[in-house]
Parts: C-alpha cells; structure tokens; sequence
C-alpha cells in the first residue's frame, strides 16, 4: 500500500475532489495527460500501470502524498482545457472552446504545460493565449492546406517536456511546430490551397464549422453571433447539383459549366454558413441573392452584393477569405536567415501534396494588416 497511514485523508481531502471537479470519467484522461506532458507517452490502457509504477519508485509515503496533490492540483487546468466555460478570462476561453470543438485532444499536453507555467507565475495569461492561438494556426492551415492528419497523433508529446519553462514558452512553441517537417503552411501555400483544395471535404464537420465561423467573426459585425447556441451548416452558393437554370447562368458568364461545378463547387470560396440551407437549396443565384440580403452573417451579405456567380466571383472570394484567414491565423516562425522561399510555404509541402500551382493564376494582395511578420 502506498499510503498506509495516509489513505483515507488523502482520500478525503484531495481525491475526493479532484473527482468531484472533473468527473470520474476525466480521470483517467488527467492522468493520461499529466504522463504525456511530462514527455511520457502512453496508451489510454497502459494509464494506470504508468502511474503505480511512477508512485512507486517513490521515496516514501510524503512523496506519494505530494504527488497525488500536485495531480490535483493540474486538475484545476485540465477542468479548463475540458470545459472551457471554467476559465474567466474571456478571450482564452473563446479559443479553448474552438480547440475543444476541433477536438485537438492531442494537444492537450502543450496546454497542460503551458497552464502549470501560469499557476507559477511563470507565463502571463497573454502567453497562454498566444500558445492557443499558435496551435489553433497550426491546426486550421494544415487542415486548409490539406496536410493529412495521423502524424499529429505522438506529435506534441514529442517535444513538450523540452520546451522552456518560462515566458519564453510561446515562441519556442511556434518554432518547434515551424520545423520543416511540421508542415505549416505559409501564406502562398495557403492562398494557392484555399482557391483549389475542395475544403468542403476537408477533416470534421465541426472542424469546418469552426473555420468559417472565425472567418465571419473577422469581420467585425457589431452583433456576434453565439455560435455555440446557433444552428448553422455549410451551404454551397454554386449548388452540388446542376440545375438547368445554374447551367444557364454560368455558360451565360462565357464559363464551361461542368468544368466550373467540378473544379470549385466544393472550395472555400463557393461556401458559406446559413440556417437557411434547405431554402437555399439548388435554387437560381438571383433568388439566393435575396435570401442572402437578410442575412445577419456578413459572408452572405457580401454575397448578396454580387450581380453574378461563376469562376471568377468564386476564385476572388477565396482569395479574399485568404486575406482574412492569413490576419486570423499567424504563419510559422520565420528565421531572418531563411530565404523568401522558404517563409512563404516553398519546399514545405509535404512529399504527399502537390506543389502549390503559380503559373498564371492571379493571387490578391495582401491587406496591410496582414503582410507578413518581421523575422523573429
């Protein structure tokens, strides 16, 4: 026994309600987490073994007491990470949540860290949201630039127990995920990706959900919507299904019709957020136009404003939701001894993805908010 004369007080003073503050079935979790940022990493059926193992080898039964308190204490952050709606400050919690609705569980040791940083006055909450938003850039720019997912499995577990343990903890973060092999795509790759990649078939619905939200919220409409509460889904404006109308409109445009529905039809350009979609449906762009019109959402109002859809209405909204997306999320760390090549997204295209095509396809420039960072 670990605790032989310990148990029941330990019990009743620090398990009981770490259990109480997380559930019993986040226990388990905790546990599998407070492994991993330690740079341990450990299958959900291995937990328990790891951790008897780690108690122990322990000097005695004050040790064990300690460490049982200290996993208490990072429940107090995991609750957080968890369950969002338990940090006060605001603008942390709002990226917390958008990390829980992606389901970035695999990041949860970084978090972790970064959260015992600040319960030591080591990493001001600034340096906790900046972690946030690095690795929420990390996650959305791979995903809109179509970089598969299962390395991201091991990946933070890799390298958390090196990072630095002190306000330097952000940038060393982002540099760590800038590493060539990361594939954080730079703005060009991510500009040529969002005119091209069919987004629509791009990771989880809500994954999807959380990047056109950011992208209307970017717009700055005095009246936010919740979208926690709101019951949108993606609607595509070129419908998915021709209609005879649609054909019309876009060889009235001087566009191939199949050549347009098959290479932009399922684009971030062509897409939008709606509670309307079965109204929208496969319905003519003029009577979309004045669905649109009463949108509260500023991407359909934007739309409402277009007296035609075709390829190139389609290409110059992607490029304009580029804009935004490169100001939402930041770009990797760049070196100032890095060539332009390299900081803009040219030599890290995985081995899997095509290189981003250039040759004569017109790139918008960006706004001046969003030029990219001096070298640091």
């Amino acid at each position: 026994m670990l605790l032989p004369t310990r148990a029941g007080d330990v019990y009743d003073e620090v398990w009981r309600p770490m259990e109480r503050l997380i559930g019993f079935d986040n226990l388990e979790g905790l546990a599998r987490v407070d492994l991993q940022r330690r740079g341990i990493d450990v299958a959900v059926d291995d937990v328990f073994r790891r951790h008897q193992e780690r108690l122990e080898g322990m000097p005695g039964e004050d040790a064990v007491e300690e460490s049982v308190r200290d996993l208490a204490l990072r429940a107090g952050h995991y609750k957080r990470i968890i369950d969002p709606g338990a940090e006060d400050d605001p603008e942390l919690r709002a990226g917390l949540f958008r990390l829980r609705r992606w389901g970035a569980q695999t990041t949860y040791p970084v978090l972790m860290a970064a959260y015992d940083l600040r319960e030591r006055g080591l990493l001001p909450v600034e340096g906790v949201r900046e972690v946030v938003s690095y690795i929420e850039s990390f996650l959305v720019r791979r995903q809109l630039g179509g970089i598969p997912t299962n390395a991201l499995n091991r990946l933070f577990v890799q390298f958390v127990a090196n990072l630095p343990q002190d306000e330097s903890f952000p940038q060393a973060l982002r540099q760590e995920l800038s590493r060539q092999r990361r594939y954080w795509p730079g703005d060009e790759q991510l500009r040529e990706a969002v005119r091209a990649r069919p987004f629509y078939f791009s990771g989880r619905g809500p994954q999807r959900k959380v990047i056109l939200e950011r992208l209307e919220q970017s717009y700055g409409h005095p009246e936010q919507i919740d979208f926690e509460t709101s019951d949108l889904t993606v609607e595509h404006v070129l419908p998915q299904t021709l209609s005879e109308e649609w054909r019309e409109h876009i060889a009235g445009l001087g566009q191939d019709p199949d050549e347009v529905h098959q290479g932009l039809v399922h684009t971030l350009g062509n897409l939008t957020l709606t509670a309307f979609n079965g109204t929208l449906s496969n319905n003519p762009f003029e009577r979309k136009r004045q669905i649109y019109s009463a949108s509260h959402l500023e991407l359909n109002r934007a739309l409402a404003g277009q007296d035609a859809w075709g390829r190139d209405q389609i290409l110059a909204r992607a490029d304009e939701l580029a804009d935004h997306a490169i100001v939402i999320w930041p770009s990797r760390y760049r070196a100032c001894s890095k060539s332009r090549a390299a900081s803009t997204g040219a030599g890290s295209t995985p081995p899997s993805q095509p290189s981003p095509a250039a040759a004569g396809r017109p790139t918008a420039n960006l706004p001046s908010s969003a030029e990219p960072p001096p070298c640091r």
